[in-house]
């Protein structure tokens, strides 16, 4: 193996510990694909394509893998910003409570 390990799950715990690897992926061939991030593990079947040449099922794995990372990126970013508009609402909620307060 690449890392010297004698077991997958051993090579991935050591290709983790780049931290600025995001994500792994695992072709098994007519088994399909795992592929790992830090938080999970995601098993992938097949895709059956007629091939032109031999490179195009890794084209079409890394497409796939890139369309997956994009959508993972929006949501996470969509999920800050709702974060973000939460903390300003409960912000301006505090201090209309306190403007009603030093009203009285």
């Amino acid at each position: 193996m690449l890392t010297g390990k004698e077991t997958v799950e051993e090579a991935v715990e050591e290709c983790f510990k780049n931290p600025e690897l995001e994500i792994l992926a695992l072709k098994q061939g007519s088994r399909g694909s795992k592929i790992y991030t830090k938080e999970k593990t995601v098993e992938t079947g097949i895709y059956r394509i007629q091939p032109v040449d031999a490179t195009e099922p890794e084209i079409v794995l890394t497409r796939r893998l890139s369309a997956d990372c994009v959508k993972e990126r929006e949501l996470k970013r969509r999920r800050k910003w709702q974060q973000q508009q939460v903390r300003l609402i409960q912000r301006r909620l505090i201090l209309w409570k306190e403007r009603s307060a030093w009203k009285r």
